[in-house]
Order: C-alpha cells, then structure tokens, then sequence
C-alpha cells in the first residue's frame, strides 16, 4: 500500500517484524544522536525520565478522530459569536440563488498588490488546485471592465491598493474619491442602479491599521475577504487543514514510526528565521526563553550586535545566533533543511491582531515542527480549527516561559507527549500553506458564497472592523 502525506510517498509496512526492527534501530539512535546534537544538555534535568515508551505508547485513531469532529461544533460557535454583527447592516431583501446553468461572474476591478492578480488564469486555474476540486463549478472570473460591470455578481476591490493611491494622491480623501478610477460609481443609489444585486468585496489580508477615512465608504462594500474569521470569505488566507484520508487502522503504525524518527533525530531546541528587527517584545521574549532552553536565530536580525560575549554566556546560555546567511534565503534547500531538523518553531507575528496567523505557523506545520506562539489569543487558533495540543501557547502556562520551557524539556524526553502534540497534523491532517493551493482555496470559497449566501448586507465602519483588536508589537 502506497501512502501519500504532503506531496511525498511512502510504502506502507506490512511486516510486523520489519517495524520493530525499524522501531528498535531508530530509538537505539537517539541516545547517540541526542548526545551528538545538543552540547546545551543541562536544562535536561529539570525534566521527568526518560521512558522507553515507543511500545507501550498507543493510538486511538476513532478516538482521536471523534476528537476533531466533536472540535467542529465549538469551531461553529466561536465563530458565530466572532461575527461583529455591529459593523455590518442587514437589508430586508435577500439575494436570489441563480438557476442552472447560469453563472456567477467576479470581476477583479483593481489590480492586487499594484498588478492584476488572476487575469491571465482560466478559471479551472483560479477556482481549483491540485490538490482540491471545487465543489462549485458556476462561477467566472474577469478583468474586462468594460463589458462586464453591469453584468458581474461580485466586484473585488484591494484595501491596499485603494490606500496607496489615496496616501499618493495627497488629497483630502472626499476629493480623492471623487477624482479616483478605483470605484466605478460615487454614490450608492448610482451603485444599486447599475445592478441592485452586485456584492462590492473589500480584499485586505494585512495587519496594518486602515485609515479611518475608509469608513466613510463602507456602505459600497458588502462582503469583504481576509484572514478575520469574520469576514464573509476568510478560509486559507495563510493555509488551511484537508482531512488526511489516506490515514488507516493498517498504516497507523509508519506514521508512528515517522513521528519516532522525528523523535530521535530532530534537534530539542527552538527555530526562528527572523528578519524584522523592530519589534522588540519578541525578541525580548525568545531572549528569556534561551535562558532556560536552546533557541537557534537565522536571518537578518542579528541579536549578536545587540548582546555582547558575557552576556550571551552568563544570561542567555542556550542562545546561538548564526545571522544572515546567504545560502539560508526563504524557499531555499538550506531553510528547508533547517525546518525538519528541529521539534518547535518560534513563529512569533510582528503584529497582535485576532486572527492574524500567518504563514509562520502554516509552514511549521507543514514542517512537522510544533509552532511556539504567545499571540493572538487561543480563540483565534480555535476559530481555523487548530487543534489545541498541535500548537504550544504561551497562554496556557499563564505567560510563564519558565513553566514553558519545563514543559519543552519535558517533550523532549518522553515520546508520548512529543507524539500528543503532533500527531494531528502529521497524521490525521494535511497542511495547506503554498499560495498555489490556498488561493484557488478562497477563489472556491468565494464562489460559494455567492452560490449560498441569502443574507444582503452591508458594512457600517470598515476600518473600524479590520483595525479592532488589532495593534503593533513593539
């Protein structure tokens, strides 16, 4: 039996033999390769004892599965009880479905990031990816604003290219409205008379503030498609699981015995690839945490420059910084080598704002890596179906990264609760995090909606909606 996980293919053992060959041989190897890669070794004995427990450890897959599935219903509500229903006004007419075999038409009305987004793509292209089919097949994607702005069911407009002409312009922005080629129409009555069914989607994914001004505009928008979970189209806009289903009760055992492998061999210590130097809270943090754990910093921001020899010795022992490294460039072989030999990532946002989990976390679970994350809340988590124990919150240890760092040592030396942590999305699911896969994922989402929402709304303060609970780390 062949098993297929994350692109790669594996052949499923049959012998009971081979495996506890496989078994004995990978945990014989931890003992030497444990010793060989960690001279940081004495944070080991805050830990319990190690336990040769690869045997004893058990998978309950129907009980592990029933788990995600019961996490389903509480997504549900976190969700609807996330939904902001203040910054959103209901019509009293509802939207008519379409009958077959008419189509639903989305017009890219402003280029994405200051060039066209999916204008060269036929829609098979922009509605599906390998890796999912969409389950709806009536919509059409244009660019021809010219013949289509009437007839076009959705318009989609981009939060930052709307603003980076408006703050070019240097205008006031009642005068840049006015003026602009970025909305066809200037007053809503011109809006509804065009077509009275059109739904104006506002496309913003960042985490930075909005200018206020934009809520003078939020009547025009009805929807809008953004990694808040309360946003009408907000699935994958950084990744998203799909349900493993070449997972069985007959190859349960190789995915056990990779997660082993991962087990002895990886690195007990933290990755952080960072970059941007200006957030001085998270340094602050990964700082304290190598006081008490292993933590290896690439990328542009050398902390090196910051903290002389003796302190890195006398306060942050476990510290090791190995700067910018040409060779270790983003989607390089040399990053992607670093991610599977470590156990956690530090993927730390330079922005707290509900909701915005980034590519940072996707990529570590993509990673096999367990996410080390202090912000946003846990809800957030919740809310995109990340089951609990896949990530580890500075939350639960109530901010204490001594308690934290005793619960890593902990992992580290007792494969029942390495394998707690990532089995879920090892085994039972499959992260999508490349943008190839995701944004057919939303394109898909947003046909959807639009096969399936009845409710016409509209949005009162739009700035206000993105900018709430949202602010800089410093």
């Amino acid at each position: 039996m062949n098993i297929i996980r994350n692109g790669f293919r594996f052949r499923s053992i049959r012998s009971n033999f081979f495996l506890t060959g496989l078994v004995f041989i990978t945990f014989l190897s931890f003992f030497s390769y444990h010793n060989s890669i960690n001279d940081e070794s004495s944070y080991i004995e805050r830990a319990i004892p190690l336990r040769n427990n690869f045997a004893g450890s058990h998978l309950n897959i129907m009980s592990d599965i029933d788990e995600l599935e019961s996490n389903k219903a509480e997504v549900q509500h976190l969700l609807e009880r996330n939904n902001l229903k203040n910054y959103k006004s209901m019509y009293t007419s509802m939207r008519k479905p379409k009958s077959s075999p008419e189509k639903y038409l989305i017009l890219e009305y402003t280029n994405v990031f200051f060039k066209p987004k999916f204008c060269d793509k036929k829609p098979e292209e922009i509605f599906n990816s390998e890796f999912e089919t969409c389950e709806y097949t009536n919509c059409d994607y244009t660019c021809d604003k010219i013949d289509h702005l009437s007839k076009a069911d959705a318009l989609i407009f981009h939060q930052r290219d709307l603003e980076a002409e408006f703050e070019r312009s240097k205008k006031k922005f009642e005068n840049w409205f006015k003026t602009t080629k970025q909305f066809p129409f200037k007053t809503i009555e011109q809006k509804l008379q065009n077509n009275p069914d059109q739904v104006w989607i506002l496309w913003n994914d960042e985490a930075t503030s909005i200018d206020q001004n934009f809520n003078s505009i939020s009547p025009f928008f009805n929807w809008t498609l953004s990694y808040k979970t309360n946003a009408e189209i907000f699935e994958g806009s950084y990744g998203y699981f799909k349900k493993n289903t070449d997972l069985t009760e007959e190859n349960a055992a190789y995915y056990k015995s990779e997660i082993l492998r991962n087990f002895a061999q990886r690195q007990n210590a933290i990755l952080w690839f960072v970059s941007n130097c200006k957030s001085k809270s998270r340094e602050k943090i990964a700082l304290e945490i190598s006081r008490y754990y292993p933590v290896h910093i690439y990328g542009k921001c050398d902390l090196s420059d910051q903290i002389s020899d003796e302190q890195m010795q006398v306060q942050y022992p476990y510290l090791k910084i190995f700067g910018d490294n040409e060779l270790c460039k983003r989607g390089s072989q040399c990053e992607d080598e670093k991610f599977k030999s470590y156990k956690y990532y530090l993927a730390f946002e330079n922005r707290n704002c509900s909701d915005y989990i980034t590519e940072k976390v996707w990529k570590a679970f993509n990673k096999n890596l367990i996410p080390i994350v202090f912000q946003p809340s846990r809800d957030s988590y919740r809310r995109f179906s990340i089951p609990s124990k896949s990530l580890i919150h500075l939350e639960d240890f109530e901010n204490d990264i001594k308690k934290m760092t005793d619960y890593l040592a902990k992992i580290d030396l007792d494969f029942n609760f390495y394998l707690d942590h990532v089995k879920w999305t090892f085994m039972y699911l499959r992260t999508i995090d490349d943008p190839k896969q995701t944004e057919p994922h939303r394109m898909c989402q947003l046909c959807k909606q639009l096969n399936t929402m009845r409710d016409k709304i509209s949005y009162d303060k739009i700035s206000n909606f993105f900018n709430e609970k949202c602010s800089k780390i410093y």
